[in-house]
């Protein structure tokens, strides 16, 4: 079964493993930006395009990271719904001394009993 817990742990040291390499990688390019000097509009469209190319990379590998995680999820819930449930077989053998007959009718009789009893 997946635990909310580990997926939100992966979640944050997914996000703390990406803030510390997005400002490990951001620290030469920041330190150089004062001595930039950008000559024409080529170099400045050249610049601005690996930017956006370097950010559509980190965006498809989280849309692939998202897709992973949504096809997970969809498989275990698949599995439970497929999943068998026993809770109102009636055949089956639960040290009851009479047959279950499901949570509506056996409610009255289990639930009220105790009540009963006492006059």
């Amino acid at each position: 079964m997946i635990d909310p817990k580990e997926i939100l742990s992966a979640c944050m040291d997914a996000h703390e493993f990406g803030q510390n390499a997005g400002s490990s990688m951001a620290k030469p390019f920041m330190s150089a930006i004062p001595d930039l000097s950008v000559a024409s509009s080529q170099n400045a469209s050249n610049l601005i395009g690996h930017v956006q190319q370097v950010g559509g990379k980190m965006l498809d590998h989280m849309t692939n990271i998202k897709n992973s995680i949504d096809k997970q999820v969809a498989a275990h819930q698949d599995a439970q719904q497929r999943q068998k449930s026993y809770d109102f077989n009636v055949d089956m053998n639960d040290l009851r001394p009479t047959d279950a007959v499901g949570f509506p009718q056996e409610m009255p009789s289990n639930f009220f009993a105790p009540f009963k009893t006492g006059k």
